[in-house]
């Protein structure tokens, strides 16, 4: 009786202390959190809550609006491409804001708005040598892409659009702009893992206003995860068309377009 006694007395003592160990991290967790919160959004290698994406209009829609299945860990997360990397081809899907040319004057303000938009619409996975992401998730995933001049960027300032912009890789900008047909970006350009050569392109260069660049890439992220269907079995015009339907309704000027398919170039302007 009295080693049953010491066996029980034993074990209320471990679960007191895995109730304070549990008590230490959750501590820990929210201080981090607390720190996370007076530093201020980062863009970069350290990947953010949900919650902290950005104030885009349906910051939950992951958890509440996703089909179920398979389809629901698709995602649509930023990258940063760098010199050397292979990141054309790392994940299953692959988007790259397009710039062709260093901003001329009254652009600037325009390139701002949409590196601002690409901060704020996705998570960042880190960096293209180094993407924060497990080997099986790869496939789930559309990257979307801010390529950048130098192999080693200063992480500290990842987050600063002015950065971004003087350190864009415009090389890569215009080979992606001549791969969809493209004269010149602003551009968003997408393809798939297994098709690499028909690619889908959206002009953003009729956009001028912030709230109408961010309605951009809020709708490209949105549409990603909630229409697979769009990219993920097929890049179709027709398909496609019908998941930015609300969007080129409201933006009369841009140009959604596809190239590769057996009918050449295919485009569908906005309010049409």
């Amino acid at each position: 009786m009295s080693e049953a006694v010491g066996v029980a007395n034993i074990l209320k003592c471990m679960g007191f202390l895995g109730l304070l160990l549990v008590s230490s991290h959750q501590g820990v967790a929210a201080e981090a959190g607390r720190d996370d919160a007076q530093a201020g959004s980062v863009a970069g290698p350290v990947a953010r809550p949900v919650s902290e994406r950005g104030k885009i209009g349906e910051e939950d829609f992951q958890e509440k609006k996703l089909p179920t299945g398979g389809a629901a860990a698709l995602r649509a997360e930023r990258v940063f491409a760098l010199p050397g990397s292979s990141w054309q081809t790392r994940f299953g899907g692959t988007s790259v804001v397009v710039l062709t040319r260093k901003p001329l004057a009254g652009e600037r303000d325009q390139y701002h708005a949409i590196c601002k938009a690409w901060i704020n619409n996705f998570l960042s996975i880190g960096v293209g040598r180094d993407p924060l992401v497990l080997p099986w998730e790869t496939d789930r995933i559309m990257a979307v892409f801010w390529p950048l001049d130098t192999a080693y960027p200063d992480e500290g300032k990842l987050g600063n659009c002015d950065y971004l912009i003087d350190h864009y890789d415009f090389k890569v900008g215009q080979q992606a702009a001549d791969s969809v047909e493209a004269s010149q970006g602003p551009l968003l350009v997408a393809w798939r893992r297994i098709d690499p050569g028909r690619k889908a392109s959206l002009s953003l260069r009729s956009l001028s206003s912030e709230r109408s660049i961010s309605d951009a890439f809020e709708v490209w992220r949105y549409r990603i995860q909630l229409q697979p269907e769009s990219w993920l079995d097929t890049l179709d015009i027709t398909v496609l068309r019908g998941a930015l339907r609300d969007f080129l309704n409201r933006n009369s000027d841009v140009l959604l377009c596809l190239v590769g398919s057996r009918e050449g170039r295919q485009c569908v302007k906005g309010g049409v």
